[in-house]
């Protein structure tokens, strides 16, 4: 979700310069020829539907058997501010057999069985919910998802 100003490279591409970080926007990664992995960065949100749709027709022919949508953009069912933003039934339709979400986060959060929710790694707001435990998930084809939790700086919030 790194915006820049036009014209500017954001800090995610400049790690992929070093050519041992892939940087991925508005296209796909595969896998195996089994897998697929599109990802679609944070654009402003009333714009969010229909850059993920340019990038699903160009890239449709790249979609495998099993395959994953990333993207960093608010779902109106899980935030705030819910006007002009995606919503669950919007990445239903979409053809993937995953979607995977950034910008919540806590981690976790599984909703209709194809979107996640990974949460973030480490503390980033100062809420009740960060307090949950922090890790990765991980996705086996014959098992599913499986959440590894690691080793983080205790949080915790208390009320006075």
């Amino acid at each position: 979700h790194e915006r820049r100003a036009k014209a500017f490279a954001n800090a995610v591409e400049l790690l992929g310069e070093l050519k041992h970080v892939y940087y991925l926007h508005g296209e796909t990664a595969i896998i195996n020829d089994r897998i697929s992995i599109t990802v679609v960065g944070s654009v402003p949100d009333d714009l969010a539907m229909v850059g993920i749709k340019q990038v699903v027709e160009k890239e449709k022919e790249n979609l495998r058997e099993t395959s994953f949508l990333v993207i960093h953009q608010s779902i109106s069912e899980f935030c705030l501010d819910p006007n002009n933003s995606l919503t669950t039934d919007d990445l239903l339709a979409l053809p993937f057999t995953f979607i995977v979400c950034g910008h919540l986060h806590r981690n976790g959060k599984e909703c209709k069985g194809r979107i996640i929710f990974p949460g973030s790694t480490v503390v980033t707001q100062l809420k009740q919910e960060e307090t949950s435990k922090r890790g990765f998930f991980v996705y086996d084809v014959s098992n599913g998802w499986d959440f590894i939790e690691i080793s983080s700086r205790p949080f915790f919030v208390r009320t006075i």
